[in-house]
């Protein structure tokens, strides 16, 4: 069960807390059927095990400054938990291993951006494109695309009526420091309800938050754009949540029929987002804290 962040009073953070309606909660929610298991990757976790692993993400995105390098480290922490499953441990010891300042820093050390901008560019724009308005054509899609991608020419979201250049919006300041009070209530809010694990599963459905939190970064800045503002504020992060719920995820659940629907969306979504992606999606082109390895690069 999750709050729509398509209510004002949602967005604002007004009105009665959980814990004035508690018992009302409990007998709304106890007819619904849980899930016994949750996939993570090719394993099935139980009830006990992914509350663990829930908490320990919970806790990174709470705590984490920047709330992109706390989605990029989390995604970590899910391949690497799904990989000591693998070698026959369990997600206490994988997250007992990932505790200590050494495996921090370790894990640290995979998290970097692209090296090219147009990647970062080539992986967000499948996203937008699918919550565009579908009235366009298949010439205006593919017009669209290339923009998006070159990062050159104007499109036209639900923010204006006006097409916004994208030259001007790539200039936007957007500062991973500032709009956090209500996106991070809002990526909590999608990873504790668990809204995201019937669709994708635990590694995928974190790795859709991740997609979420780029698209609120995108529309925020179009929204700056086009009223001819250099910086994205905390009311451009409102609108732009408002929006990505509305296309997106809660009400047309975009997302979901784009990237799971079919075999060849649920492919694609395999491809377009792996942890290292992830982090060079959300991290754009801020310099890494230590050297590692390139991500794989996007396939041509």
């Amino acid at each position: 069960m999750r709050l729509s962040y398509l209510c004002p009073a949602v967005l604002a953070n007004r009105g009665a807390g959980h814990e004035e309606h508690i018992r009302q909660l409990d007998e709304d929610a106890a007819p619904l059927p849980l899930p016994g298991t949750y996939r993570l990757g090719t394993h099935d976790l139980d009830g006990r095990s992914y509350e663990q692993l829930e908490a320990h993400l919970a806790g990174i995105l709470g705590d984490s400054p920047d709330l992109g390098r706390g989605l990029a480290l989390g995604a970590r922490v899910n391949a690497c938990v799904s990989s000591r499953l693998a070698d026959g441990g369990t997600v206490e010891d994988a997250l007992a291993s990932l505790s200590g300042p050494a495996a921090q820093e370790e894990l640290e050390r995979t998290i970097r951006p692209f090296r090219n901008a147009r990647d970062a560019r080539l992986l967000c724009a499948p996203f937008v494109l699918v919550g565009l308005p579908t009235s366009q054509g298949w010439s205006s899609i593919l017009r669209n695309a290339v923009s998006l991608i070159s990062g050159r020419g104007t499109i036209r979201t639900a923010l204006s009526s006006g097409p916004i250049d994208l030259e001007v919006l790539r200039s936007v300041q957007w500062d991973p420091g500032t709009p956090t009070t209500v996106l991070r209530r809002y990526l909590l809010n999608l990873h504790l309800s668990r809204a995201m694990l019937a669709d994708y599963g635990v590694e995928q459905g974190f790795l859709m938050i991740g997609a979420a939190y780029a698209l609120v970064r995108w529309y925020a800045r179009a929204a700056a754009a086009s009223d001819g503002r250099s910086a994205a504020t905390e009311g451009d992060a409102v609108e732009a949540i408002r929006l990505v719920e509305l296309f997106y995820i809660h009400h047309n659940r975009t997302l979901h029929h784009a990237f799971t629907r079919t075999p060849v969306g649920s492919v694609l979504g395999s491809i377009l987002l792996t942890p290292g992606r992830l982090a060079g999606l959300v991290l754009e082109n801020r310099s890494p804290s230590a050297t590692s390895s390139e991500p794989p690069p996007l396939p041509s």
